[in-house]
């Protein structure tokens, strides 16, 4: 067990014995002495889990007797609440739809009675991992983890893994470790909005993206475009996908530019908002009227009154804020001994333009 921070493992050995025996009046819990020697653990690791347990109202101490389940817990938490600590670890918060998700947890944590705390990774690796650790080795009971990147696991994350410390993942699932997750459905969001675009009778939908390596969600979203276009239109042309591989503004303006001036009949551009003002920039400048002869279609509502007025776009909406909730939530069954991998995935809504 090197490595893993010793009292909570302890605690989440004692809470799964609470769990099981609480309708039993007086149950006396293992001595300080035997977790000691089970967890090959010193004293003052055992007493810090049962003095947390005990500040959380799941235990009492009889002076000379012992560690009992606290009488009528379930009466007892609903009049004095347990105060629990999570954390949130995201990117930013800069976007409608991560405010969104905090949002979401928010509300879970205050009808919850848990104190919430949040930070920012920046989006860099050596800020997540350095975060990680930190809510690891301290008294956050569970921690909601919006990751950056998909290939990307640093050693702290597997510990939390094998551990089974509460942490459920945001937006993304990570293929090597057994995680809870919640996300929108990134493979049926672009089904349907291939199923929109063609209905909307457009010949020609363009799906600028990230690399699929990037995260899980790009990889879902590329194969359900794909399936769309299949479905709806028959064939998956090259010219239906331009995967950028950096998101440096000028590469990301030149490839644009250049993919619509070499494919004049695209009529439908799918993008997500990092890359809508970019993309925008390229469109006028080819004076490509918007909508009459190119859709701009994004991804999260990040676009101000003025340019949703001049670009008329159809903006996928996701559901940030059920994603925060449901994520909060998760922690919270973990905490309480519920140890099944949970995933929810959220549908999108499609939000057309009023003057059609």
């Amino acid at each position: 067990m090197s490595g893993i921070k010793l009292n909570d493992q302890i605690r989440q050995e004692l809470l799964e014995i609470i769990k099981t025996n609480k309708h039993i009046k007086e149950y006396k819990l293992p001595s300080e002495r035997m977790l000691s020697i089970k967890f090959n653990a010193s004293r003052p690791s055992v007493r810090s889990a049962y003095q947390k347990l005990i500040k959380q109202g799941y235990v009492e101490v009889v002076h000379g007797k012992g560690y009992f389940i606290k009488n009528n817990l379930s009466s007892a938490r609903e009049k004095s609440p347990i105060k629990l600590h999570f954390l949130f670890i995201a990117p930013s918060l800069k976007t409608a739809f991560m405010q969104q998700i905090y949002s979401g947890i928010t509300e879970f944590c205050e009808q919850n009675n848990i104190d919430l705390s949040i930070k920012i990774t920046e989006e860099t690796l050596k800020k997540e991992k350095q975060i990680l650790e930190l809510a690891f080795y301290s008294n956050y009971d569970g921690v909601i983890l919006f990751p950056i990147d998909n290939e990307y696991y640093n050693e702290t994350l597997l510990k939390i893994s094998i551990s089974k410390y509460p942490l459920v993942i945001i937006d993304r699932y990570l293929k090597a470790l057994n995680l809870s997750f919640v996300s929108t459905d990134n493979y049926n969001a672009m089904i349907d909005v291939i199923k929109y675009l063609h209905a909307k009778q457009y010949q020609t939908p363009v799906f600028v993206t990230h690399e699929s390596s990037l995260a899980t969600a790009v990889e879902e979203r590329i194969n359900g475009y794909n399936t769309g276009l299949l479905k709806y239109y028959g064939s998956v042309q090259n010219t239906n996908l331009l995967i950028l591989k950096s998101n440096n503004r000028d590469y990301v303006y030149k490839s644009i530019k250049d993919f619509l001036q070499k494919n004049p009949a695209t009529d439908a551009l799918i993008v997500t908002d990092v890359y809508l003002s970019t993309a925008y920039s390229a469109i006028t400048e080819l004076n490509i009227p918007t909508p009459e002869k190119l859709r701009v279609v994004v991804f999260d509502n990040e676009i101000s009154f003025a340019e949703r007025k001049a670009i008329r776009p159809y903006i996928i909406e996701q559901d940030g804020k059920n994603i925060g909730y449901y994520a909060a939530q998760y922690v919270h069954n973990q905490i309480m001994g519920d140890k099944q991998i949970q995933t929810k995935k959220f549908p999108i809504k499609i939000i057309g333009d009023e003057n059609d």
